[in-house]
């Protein structure tokens, strides 16, 4: 008598990986707006952010693009940071923005679509380095949410 040996792959995903997967949303490279002094006393870094956003883009199975292609899709992100003696202020804001080359002749580059996401909070406190990182991740599955949500309807 023959074995038959079954074997099964269960694939479990959460909304916002189903909804980076509705989205059709190719590869996104990465661009974030350059940090006023005030944010490295906050504990907010480039790296940081940028960390931020891969692990979220990893986590929703959203490749990173490296090329450098003026005709890519990328996420722009802007951190606004203020001090007031030792208190920390700052802000989120979070953009999938998709450029086109199809502009007249000359013009370069244009944006097509832009996708704005923020989460309307603002950290206060001393460091908060972290919180940025966990604000972004959130900020980022929303967006991708709301880019579904599009291509749904």
């Amino acid at each position: 008598m023959r074995k038959l040996t079954l074997a099964a792959t269960i694939v479990v995903l959460t909304s916002s990986q189903m909804a980076a997967a509705q989205t059709g949303l190719g590869p996104l490279s990465i661009l974030v707006e350059e940090l006023p002094p005030e944010a490295a006393t906050c504990g907010i870094s480039q790296a940081g952010i940028t960390s931020a956003l891969r692990a979220a883009m990893r986590y929703n199975r959203v490749e990173e693009d490296r090329s450098g292609s003026l005709a890519a899709t990328d996420i722009y992100v802007n951190v606004n940071t203020l001090m007031a003696g030792t208190l920390c202020v700052s802000s989120v804001n979070l953009s999938i923005r998709k450029h086109g080359i199809d502009s007249p002749p000359g013009l370069g580059p244009h944006l097509v679509r832009n996708v704005f996401c923020d989460d309307g909070t603002l950290l206060t406190g001393g460091n908060h380095g972290p919180r940025v990182s966990e604000v972004i991740k959130n900020v980022f599955e929303r967006c991708l949410s709301s880019l579904a949500d599009r291509a749904l309807n």
